[in-house]
């Protein structure tokens, strides 16, 4: 009964403050919450990997990561692309960005694995 009083008052200064609530939070011996596996996670033994772009109804290929001002050409979902892992980047707004070994920036939310 004891720790459920703790994790309320917890619950409800950490709402107050307006900060996210994590498992580690309420259950201490839990080194950290769950992360969800991501096409990244495991690819490790290349530089340049094969993905397909999936979910975009047309991805735009910009010059530089993160550039929303222009871009280059434009890829469909299905097409085969290779990435370059080593000079992936996350930008202000938290999108990973892959450049392509052919040339070229695109948001790696709209790539998949391939199958």
């Amino acid at each position: 009964m004891k720790w459920k009083l703790s994790v309320i008052c917890l619950t409800l200064s950490v709402m107050a403050c307006g900060m996210p609530i994590t498992a580690a939070m309420i259950y201490p011996s839990v080194g950290s919450a769950p992360v969800p596996v991501n096409m990244d996670t495991h690819i490790t033994t290349s530089t340049d990997v094969n993905m397909v772009v999936c979910n975009s109804y047309g991805l735009h290929v910009r010059p530089a990561a993160g550039d929303f001002t222009t871009y280059d050409r434009t890829l469909e979902d299905g097409d085969s692309v290779t990435v370059i892992l080593s000079t992936r980047t996350v930008t202000e707004d938290m999108a990973l960005w892959y450049e392509l070994a052919d040339g070229g920036w695109v948001n790696g939310k709209y790539l998949c694995e391939v199958e």
